[in-house]
């Protein structure tokens, strides 16, 4: 995702660059397209620096009813009985998580799809979110219809101090 944004970002601070010298005869325009470019190329190193996307093995069990899952191994997690619903709820919130925690139907289906492979039906997934409302798992965005937010269940990665499982 951090990617589509840094070429977006480089394209704007080349079309700034590109303005410096053709408006070279116009002083005050040139140097307003100049701290322009210099802006956009300071968010382009800043974009550059953030971590790209989840870590892969620490988001893998993050989200579960069990708890974190990250610390087993491959061979343990093949063993334990984890419904579709699970996995859905976890490609739900993993793909929550890459978008900063907060993400809307229509982004879910396309993520859904993309990610995983998974097509949803709109009715199917909605009823999906909303017990996981009830769970706590997520939160209605306030204010934004059909978007939704990591709940504070999981906004930290840490499941209830009194969970067994963790």
């Amino acid at each position: 995702m951090i990617e589509k944004f840094l070429d977006f970002v480089k394209g704007q601070q080349a079309y700034h660059c590109r303005q410096v010298d053709r408006f070279a005869e116009d002083p005050t325009r040139s140097v307003q397209h100049k701290m322009i470019s210099a802006q956009f190329q300071e968010l382009a190193d800043f974009l550059a620096a953030l971590p790209q996307t989840v870590e892969p093995e620490r988001a893998r069990g993050r989200y579960s009813k069990f708890g974190d899952l990250s610390d087993l191994p491959s061979e343990l997690l093949k063993e334990i009985n984890l419904s579709d619903s699970d996995h859905l709820e976890r490609q739900i919130l993993l793909l929550a998580d890459e978008l900063g925690g907060e993400i809307s139907v229509d982004e879910l289906l396309i993520g859904l799809y993309r990610r995983y492979k998974v097509l949803q039906q709109r009715k199917v997934l909605v009823g999906k979110l909303s017990r996981m409302i009830r769970k706590g798992s997520l939160l209605s965005a306030q204010g934004r219809k059909g978007v939704y937010r990591v709940g504070d269940r999981f906004a930290t990665g840490d499941e209830d101090d009194d969970d067994i499982f963790s």
